[in-house]
């Protein structure tokens, strides 16, 4: 799962045309895969047709592009909670355009490094605290497989009192280790903007 961003009309000043291809005629194993291809090459060539990320990279870079687009005033409070889900919200050409630049001026202008540095910082020390987390729920699955005698046995189906340990151990985990954050995600985003034309988040 993951969020689509479909430029409304991506600047394509050469004309190459978009690939398609009718799922109605059940296309054979090769066709999809040169339609997949064709696309592929499409969306290298015209930059702001297509950008995706799944949920984990999407909401770092999209809490630090909004957060900048609220502080100079480029996108709204609604505008900024469009990221959080995949309903077809649509920012416009003139919007993603300035937005777009604006995030390509944080970037020259070192600050989106430092906050990559800092965020990895927190999301090393998450992954470290989570490493140790999943070293106590080994040694307790094999304490459950010992006492069951069912090597393939699912937390939920431990004995009660094993059952409440695994999920204390659960809930300690910091969710922050999974969701990387990089410059240059970020960056490609904020290209995909200006050549978007506007876009929609599906």
């Amino acid at each position: 799962m993951g969020v689509d961003c479909y430029g409304l009309k991506p600047h394509n000043p050469n004309q190459f045309v978009k690939p398609t291809i009718n799922w109605d005629d059940a296309p054979s194993e090769r066709e999809t895969q040169k339609f997949f291809n064709e696309t592929e090459a499409y969306e290298e060539q015209v930059k702001g047709s297509y950008f995706r990320n799944n949920w984990w990279w999407w909401r770092p870079m999209w809490a630090y592009a909004t957060s900048i687009g609220l502080e100079h005033g480029i996108i709204t409070k609604e505008q900024a909670n469009y990221g959080e889900g995949n309903d077809g919200s649509k920012i416009n050409g003139k919007t993603a355009k300035k937005w777009g630049e604006l995030i390509l001026w944080d970037i020259a202008e070192g600050n989106v490094r430092d906050h990559e540095t800092e965020y990895k910082i927190q999301y090393d020390m998450a992954k470290e605290h989570n490493d140790e987390l999943d070293k106590a729920m080994q040694i307790l699955r094999e304490v459950v497989q010992a006492e069951t005698g069912d090597k393939d046995i699912v937390p939920n189906s431990y004995p009660r009192k094993h059952k409440k340990s695994w999920q204390e151990l659960w809930d300690r985990r910091d969710h922050r280790a999974s969701y990387p954050f990089s410059e240059e995600n970020l960056k490609e985003f904020a290209e995909f903007m200006i050549e978007s034309g506007g876009f929609s988040i599906c």
